[in-house]
């Protein structure tokens, strides 16, 4: 009898889970492989006990006087307040053998082996008791991955996975291994796999004998009763929010279904099962990827769970079982509606046959449905991302910078290609960015890669071509702004060629340096568009314009700096056409700007200035469905439109926008919704209401 239980998360995949059992062992002093197998025994049943609670469960090594090797082990298990379940001294049965947490092979990283899964973001630092974070650290997650660190730093690791020497004995300086005795290597990948190797994995050191140790281990740690454990309260669960269980099989294009399949052996035949998992794409789509390869004839090893719960007839029930979970990702081409069945397979070790099980799970693509931002505040200005519904907002972390070590690369202005797969964002002070230079950058929708676009620049404005194969830049060359495309690869280093933008009416290009008069107003900060039928759309200033009240309003003409929407021909590379045309040559008296492109549609939205007053600036809007063409709320500046979708298709585009009120000297921003089908100003809502006192600007939406 098999059961499956899927779930969902909102982020990439996991990677280079390997489970191994057994191997071929060479010849290695008994008692080194005695420990071994106790010790892979004892992080096999963590990464177990992990996922059976679906809560987090660390195997620890004391490192007191930060001693990198030890005779003992301890767990710690617990959601919010960990304590110390399971305390085991190897001393009295293994005299002179420990356990070596250092570094041997030269190539050792702290880097996590694991990115992307809804369990990377895992935060250890709040999660461990205070003071338990000097020791080394194996820490289990509920989708089977595992995470080490020590001290707050990362685990040493190296080819992919960490690595403990257990040993007859060792020497070392500092964190380096310099002796050791006859030693096995227990190795565990980022999926949480354990085997043995027999010697110093990845080092020429010679291991032979018994060794003397240069100095005692460290002190084992006692076990303590649930509920006292040692250290403080963390207040609340550092846990990731659970997956909406109400349509557990639908994942966004970059998430990840997790699944969990329990076998009874009905044979009872004591030998070990075995499962791979098939894909069955939509035409024309790859197979996605697995956290395990799952190879076609060998498929990967279930664990045994004497208490896992299966299902019966309907009704739960607690009985040993053999069980396994693994994490799938679609594939890179995979687009929202697709649908994609994995079907089960299982083997018996005795008879060698695959069999495949009645079971096979649709998984549907959904669209993405979050919102990415650049904020603000203080000397800090980074990306940050939540749901369209202004829940969960956090740090967007571009690699290098992560949850555990976040760096401050003064990042904006993101921009997004048609598909959502390409992300360009504006930076200061990332590696390779000289003084004084703002350079466009690339990375994916979860921030694991970074590609640096071009460098010695002086860019605003950044818009990625819809096919996300080069950028559109606002460039500042002296006291003179120009308009230039290039490619996301090579990297551009020099200065690029511009395109036209003189105007015959004597409008001018200007950004952020050298605006003027009314255009210094924050709320006129200038986005660039490029749409489908390659036009780029971008705002010049037309100086002393005279501009007329709007007909149902009284006054004077107002004169003044006015920006007006200008559009260029350009080919798919960005290369000239022509133009530069006044998109817009008669609408709205004090000018319009911050142009946006809308993929879901092809609909150019746009920020205006037509009230009866200038400087209170509203949205364009040009769809059926919408009860006025234009809306903004009296007292406040809304400007840099972006669509968004509320359901799925164009049919249920709504917008997302930036507003200031006009009563705060510091001009605050935030952003705000329009939702689909409003019919007053007063609809517009702010989903970024606590962040009060920063600026949030440049909302796009990931699909």
């Amino acid at each position: 009898m098999l059961e499956l239980v899927f779930t969902t998360g909102l982020l990439g995949l996991s990677v280079g889970l390997f489970v191994v059992s057994g191997g071929t062992r060479l010849k290695a002093k008994p008692g080194v492989d005695a420990l071994a197998a106790a010790l892979a025994n004892d992080l096999g049943q963590a990464r177990l006990l992990a996922m059976r609670q679906s809560s987090p469960v660390a195997v620890m090594f004391p490192c007191d006087g930060n001693r990198p090797h030890s005779a003992s082990l301890y767990q710690l298990e617990g959601l919010t307040n960990p304590h110390v379940s399971r305390s085991h001294n190897f001393a009295g049965d293994f005299p002179g053998f420990c356990f070596f947490q250092g570094n041997w092979s030269g190539s050792e990283t702290s880097d996590p082996l694991v990115a992307g899964t809804k369990w990377a973001d895992f935060n250890v630092a709040n999660w461990l008791p205070d003071p338990r974070k000097k020791d080394c650290a194996l820490i289990f997650m509920p989708d089977g991955t595992v995470r080490g660190t020590r001290a707050g730093a990362g685990l040493p690791q190296f080819d992919g996975e960490y690595h403990i020497a257990v040993s007859a004995g060792v020497s070392y300086s500092g964190d380096t291994l310099t002796g050791a005795g006859e030693t096995d290597t227990v190795c565990i990948n980022g999926g949480g796999a354990i085997r043995i190797e027999s010697g110093l994995t990845g080092s020429s050191l010679p291991t032979v004998g018994t060794f003397a140790s240069s100095s005692p281990p460290s002190a084992p740690v006692l076990q303590t009763q649930l509920g006292h454990a040692v250290g403080g309260p963390k207040g609340n669960s550092s846990l990731p929010s659970p997956a909406d269980a109400s349509n557990p099989t639908t994942i966004p294009p970059d998430g990840y279904a997790t699944v969990t399949a329990f076998a009874v052996d009905d044979n009872q035949s004591g030998e070990r099962l075995y499962c791979r998992w098939n894909v069955v794409p939509p035409s024309g789509r790859g197979l996605g990827v697995f956290s395990i390869p799952l190879d076609a004839n060998k498929g990967a090893a279930m664990d045994f769970n004497p208490k896992a719960t299966v299902i019966e007839g309907g009704a739960d029930f607690v009985k040993p079982a053999y069980q396994s979970s693994y994490q799938w990702h679609p594939p890179a081409d995979a687009e929202p509606g697709d649908v994609f069945n994995l079907q089960l397979f299982l083997q018996d070790q005795a008879t060698g046959v695959w069999s495949p099980v009645g079971i096979a799970k649709p998984v549907k693509i959904a669209p993405y449905g979050a919102i990415l931002f650049a904020y603000a505040k203080g000397g800090e200005s980074n990306l940050y991302r939540m749901n369209p519904s202004g829940t969960g907002k956090r740090r967007f972390h571009v690699f290098p910078s992560t949850p555990e070590e976040p760096k401050d690369y003064h990042e904006s202005n993101p921009s997004i290609s048609a598909n959502g797969n390409r992300l360009s964002f504006l930076c200061t002070d990332r590696p390779g960015v000289p003084a004084g230079c703002k350079d466009v950058f690339m990375t994916d929708r979860n921030g694991l890669t970074c590609l640096q676009i071009t460098k010695g620049l002086k860019c605003e404005a950044a818009c990625l071509s819809p096919d996300g194969s080069h950028v559109a830049i606002k460039h500042l060359v002296g006291s003179q702004y120009q308009l230039c495309v290039v490619p996301v690869a090579p990297m551009t280093t020099g200065i690029p060629t511009p395109l036209p933008t003189d105007d015959p009416e004597g409008m001018i290009f200007e950004g952020i340096t050298n605006a003027s008069g009314f255009n210094l107003n924050v709320y006129r900060e200038e986005r660039l568009a490029w749409a489908s039928n390659n036009k780029i759309y971008f705002a010049k200033t037309f100086p002393n314009h005279v501009a007329d009240p709007p007909d149902d309003a009284d006054g004077p003409n107002q004169i003044g700096p006015h920006p007006f929407l200008v559009e260029i021909n350009v080919n798919g590379d960005g290369s000239y056409v022509s133009g530069p045309t006044n998109s817009f040559p008669n609408s709205y008296h004090y000018g319009t700007w911050a142009a946006a492109w809308s993929p879901f549609s092809d609909i150019i939205f746009r920020t205006v200035d037509g009230s009866e007053n200038q400087g209170d600036p509203l949205l364009k809007l040009y769809l059926p469905g919408w009860s006025r063409d234009s809306m903004g709320s009296p007292g406040f500046h809304d400007t840099q439109p972006a669509p968004y979708l509320e359901g799925s298709g164009a049919g249920t585009e709504a917008l997302l926008l930036v507003r200031s009120s006009a009563s705060d000297p510091n001009q605050n921003r935030q952003i705000c919704r329009l939702p689909r089908g409003a019919t007053t100003d007063g609809q517009i809502n702010s989903i970024t209401p606590e962040l009060t006192t920063g600026n949030a600007t440049c909302p796009i939406y990931l699909r």
